[in-house]
């Protein structure tokens, strides 16, 4: 099936708007799988993707029978590199975290 990625980067969800890309994805692939897909055909590191569908972060373990992702469209966000020197330590999001676009906020 085809999936449509609207690709973004920046440090959090939604971040700034880059375009958008079809793959050919199977029903059955984890989400790993499709980050590793992404990796050969847009050379973007899995390290770097987090996917989101209808507002949540997905996780690398289910499937997109599991998510319900059809010919659908997620949201691509591409972590940035921080600057040399910077952020040594910490972590990062975790994942299942979900976006509120009802959100005043923009920070």
């Amino acid at each position: 099936m085809d999936v449509t990625f609207r690709q973004y980067t920046g440090s959090s969800y939604p971040g700034s708007f880059r375009g958008s890309f079809t793959l050919e994805i199977s029903f059955y692939a984890t989400v790993l799988e499709m980050k590793q897909e992404v990796m050969r055909r847009k050379n973007i590191p899995v390290s770097s993707q987090r996917i989101f569908f209808r507002g949540v972060e997905l996780s690398d373990g289910n499937t997109l029978m599991q998510l319900g992702i059809g010919q659908d469209t997620v949201h691509l966000l591409m972590r940035r590199d921080p600057p040399d020197g910077c952020c040594s330590g910490g972590s990062v999001g975790s994942s299942n975290q979900k976006y509120d676009s009802s959100s005043s906020s923009t920070s």
